[in-house]
């Protein structure tokens, strides 16, 4: 997914402003004003009778982290609505678990902070 946003959004750069892990702390080699990637658990994956190929769906989530609330929540918009309607290379599907990026406050240090969570489907063989 990394990959992915990069490919579409170009002012977001893997391990400078990109960062495929949960969020991390800013520090010399992460920015205050960052974006995080990870996967977590989906729906049950589906299989149907006798085959053993199964379609599973995680859930990937989009972290915004910026100094300025303007700033992050552009970025998360920009994010959300560049994804949609797009699928990354090797999944089936895409779509965004909500209908705009969720405002979570600041965090513990004042900054402003934004999700989207986007639900992936792919086939495993």
């Amino acid at each position: 997914m990394v990959t992915h946003i990069n490919g579409l959004i170009p002012s977001l750069v893997p391990t400078t402003n990109l960062f495929a892990s949960k969020v991390r702390a800013a520090r010399d080699d992460v920015p205050v004003n960052a974006v995080f990637v990870w996967a977590g658990p989906g729906a049950q994956a589906q299989r149907t009778m006798g085959h053993t190929n199964e379609i599973r769906r995680p859930v990937v989530m989009v972290h915004i982290r910026n100094g300025r609330q303007k700033d992050g929540s552009d970025i998360a918009q920009q994010i959300f609505n560049t994804l949609m309607g797009t699928v990354p290379t090797g999944y089936l599907d895409m779509f965004a678990s909500t209908s705009a990026p969720v405002d979570n406050g600041y965090d513990s240090d004042g900054r402003h902070n934004f999700a989207i969570a986007f639900v992936v489907a792919y086939e495993e063989t």
